[in-house]
């Protein structure tokens, strides 16, 4: 049994794991930056946690591939914000995060640009 144990330890130890964090500023306020992104994530992904400032949510490139796990967050920068995506996961990395990073950055501006609110 114990054995067992370490072995399940050390199979866990050698997946490796990333952690990647991107920006991308909009020329919006903070809270909508948020809102829109928290849109587009009930309508395409599960999300798991959101506080009002930050949200969580799971995304899957296949069937067969490992979730990665997003953590979205927007901050003020000037007179624009920026949203702040932290990318975690196994297997593939960082160049696969950086392709989740632009299709939400992309999905994001579209959703921004079919919002009926803008400012400056």
């Amino acid at each position: 049994m114990r054995r067992a144990i370490v072995l399940l330890m050390l199979l866990l130890l050698s997946i490796p794991m990333f952690a990647v964090e991107r920006r991308q500023s909009f020329k919006v306020l903070p809270q909508e930056l948020f809102t829109a992104a928290l849109r587009l994530a009930h309508q395409r992904y599960k999300v798991g946690l959101v506080n009002g400032k930050r949200m969580q949510f799971s995304y899957k490139t296949s069937v067969k591939s490992t979730a990665y796990v997003v953590k979205v967050a927007a901050r003020p920068q000037g007179s624009s914000s920026s949203l702040v995506l932290n990318i975690s996961g196994r297997a593939k990395g960082p160049a696969d995060a950086d392709r989740v990073a632009e299709i939400f950055f992309q999905a994001v501006k579209m959703e921004l640009e079919a919002s009926p609110v803008r400012i400056g």
